[in-house]
């Protein structure tokens, strides 16, 4: 294995110490098993998903306006 540094919050690091003891293991365990879970279940992005940026931070926000827009002016069917 390879070792990695992760740098979590206060919080977030006794929430991991209280669950780690309640479950008799490591930090670190559960650590792995998250990360394990997690790229395990993840689901690849759709071809070109991330790879264009419009200039625009909330085009999720408005993505039905801006559809209503574009077909309004026959620019999407």
């Amino acid at each position: 294995m390879t070792a990695i540094t992760v740098q979590l919050d206060e919080d977030t690091i006794a929430k991991l110490r209280q669950l780690a003891e309640v479950q008799r293991r490591t930090p670190e365990d559960i650590v792995v098993e998250a990360v394990t879970h997690l790229t395990g279940t993840m689901r690849p992005l759709g071809v070109g998903m991330g790879q264009y940026r419009s200039g625009h931070k909330d085009v999720s926000q408005r993505a039905r306006e801006i559809l209503r827009e574009d077909a309004r002016k026959g620019e999407w069917q």
